[in-house]
């Protein structure tokens, strides 16, 4: 089987392409995270408001921020916040976990969450925060 050297070529440029259009920019979810999260959530450890504190849970099991009552909906969910999960549960909380106490669309106090892009922003940010 002979492969042209232009087909390699153009695959590498492909790749060159879309690998900054794909990642995440943490310094943008940081921001997202001062300005559509932290009315409820903190990144301190230990320091709850109306939402758990988010610091440490990139990995952690759903509702397991000590000191904070979750809802009995995301205490059975079983989730694990990884990547996909986190996406999953951003993009509408309510159908995701149906009975969460987390601002959804078409409530008041809704965290604006509509974009993939920012999505990804705010779990890159996520994953920086330590326990």
């Amino acid at each position: 089987m002979k492969i042209s050297y232009g087909f390699i070529t153009g695959a590498a440029f492909c790749l060159a392409i879309a690998g900054p259009v794909m990642a995440q920019s943490t310094a943008h979810g940081a921001a997202l995270f001062s300005a559509e999260c932290s009315a409820c959530h903190s990144a301190t450890p230990g320091e709850n408001g109306v939402g758990p504190s988010l610091a440490g849970i990139y990995g952690m099991r759903a509702a397991m921020v000590p000191g904070y009552k979750y809802s009995l909906a995301l205490r059975q969910s079983h989730i694990v916040w990884t990547t996909d999960a986190l996406e999953s549960f951003l993009a509408n909380p309510a159908v995701d976990v149906a009975g969460t106490a987390m601002p959804h669309p078409g409530t008041e106090m809704h965290m604006a969450m509509p974009s993939a892009i920012d999505r990804g922003d705010i779990i890159a940010y996520l994953r920086t925060l330590r326990q």
